[in-house]
């Protein structure tokens, strides 16, 4: 979510704001920069959100996969496999040390064999599930559609399969009554948390040229979210951030205007892509890391992201916060103004992202520097939701700045 330095939440802010900038590119083609016209994609219906996660896959499946650990490299191998044959999703067993295959309990995938699989020299299992692929496919449209109650609608929703509990998990501040008829449809098969603070999520004093994982503050709203880091394309080098934060040519800078970060050029079709890119100033190759105050450290590529892998988010409010493991790379987030698909879903035993911090890194770390895997965009609890570089890289055709 993005903070009002008015303590004026973003709902609020963008109601007010919403048709001030204009957004550029459908979700179906390369975005353009500096370009006025395109709207606001609003509600989508359930084809044009699967559309877009399917577009999203496919720029994934097209990217190069960056510096890899070996449990990286395992889990995409893995992963690959399950999604070839039907599973319905994959996990780390830490006890086991091995990656676990979920098989339909029936039905499209249930023809994976149960027990221990090789895949890729990888040593890996097949576990059943309670649930079909058309079952959990079910919940998820129900989810994205939103009308299975009066006012439901109304309230924010992150959601995704959870391979290793074998469930549909939501979180969402739509009160019980909301989700009881959902709820009985689906028994056992939704995980249900309530958490109030459920939204999309905003370090200080950042001189040109500017870095990734730093405060930054729309001048006309008010908005304060966190840059996520430098990319080039053929126009030129331009600074990504949240597509929420603020609105198409909205000019941004530092708080108490320290530094001007340039404005809004480009703003691919919001909700189905949560992603802007500031251009008109000077961006480096280095983003923040470590405490609040921050250290720089040179970007050195970017890649793609597998269930299982573990990787470091930089947020200009929670800071640096690594161990945060991926549980879903089709996650949707879901409120007011539509839905947002194809998205990492990052948690931990440790912090989630804090309201401010859309817009920052999601990383890990190799030869003393940083690869990018994607950017904060939303959090609930201990979860974040994150846009996929790849999504960015295909949305922008971009390529990574390392120099």
């Amino acid at each position: 979510m993005a903070r009002s330095r008015f303590a004026v939440s973003f709902i609020s802010t963008i109601v007010a704001a919403g048709t001030v900038g204009a957004l550029l590119a459908s979700p179906t083609s390369a975005t353009q920069f500096a370009s006025p016209g395109g709207v606001n994609a609003g509600r989508q219906t359930l084809q044009e959100v699967d559309a877009s996660e399917a577009e999203k896959e496919r720029f994934a499946a097209q990217a190069d996969t960056g510096p890899q650990s070996l449990r990286d490299q395992k889990s995409l191998l893995v992963s690959a496999y399950s999604k070839e044959n039907g599973g319905l999703g994959t996990y780390y067993d830490h006890a086991g040390g091995k990656f676990v295959i979920r098989r339909p309990r029936a039905g499209l995938g249930s023809s994976l064999p149960l027990g221990r699989v090789m895949q890729g020299g990888v040593d890996a299992s097949t576990v059943s599930s309670k649930s079909t692929k058309a079952e959990v496919d079910g919940a998820i449209a129900r989810l994205t559609e939103r009308t299975w109650s009066p006012g439901a609608a109304q309230y924010s929703y992150g959601f995704y399969y959870h391979a290793k509990e074998d469930v549909v998990k939501v979180t969402t501040n739509a009160p019980s009554e909301v989700m009881k008829p959902l709820l009985d449809r689906f028994p056992g098969l939704i995980s249900y948390r309530y958490d109030a603070n459920a939204a999309r999520r905003s370090r200080t004093q950042d001189p040109q040229p500017h870095r990734g994982g730093a405060h930054i503050e729309g001048i006309q709203s008010g908005n304060m979210c966190t840059s996520g880091f430098t990319f080039r394309s053929s126009t030129g080098r331009y600074m990504v951030t949240a597509g929420h934060c603020y609105s198409f040519n909205e000019g941004v800078m530092s708080p108490n205007g320290y530094s001007g970060w340039g404005r809004v050029v480009s703003r691919p079709s919001f909700p189905a892509y949560d992603m802007e890119a500031l251009g008109g100033s000077a961006y480096g190759s280095v983003i923040y890391v470590g405490n609040q105050t921050g250290t720089t450290i040179l970007v050195g590529g970017a890649g793609t992201v597998a269930e299982g892998g573990v990787f470091c988010e930089s947020g200009a409010w929670s800071a640096e916060v690594c161990g945060r493991e991926v549980v879903s790379t089709v996650a949707r987030w879901c409120d007011t103004y539509g839905c947002t698909p194809g998205l990492l879903l990052l948690t931990s035993s440790g912090s989630g992202a804090w309201d401010g911090d859309s817009g920052g890194p999601v990383y890990n770390y190799a030869g003393g520097k940083v690869y990018i895997r994607g950017m904060i965009v939303a959090a609930s609890g201990l979860d974040t939701y994150a846009e996929k570089w790849t999504s960015i890289q295909g949305q922008f055709s971009a390529t990574i700045a390392t120099s």
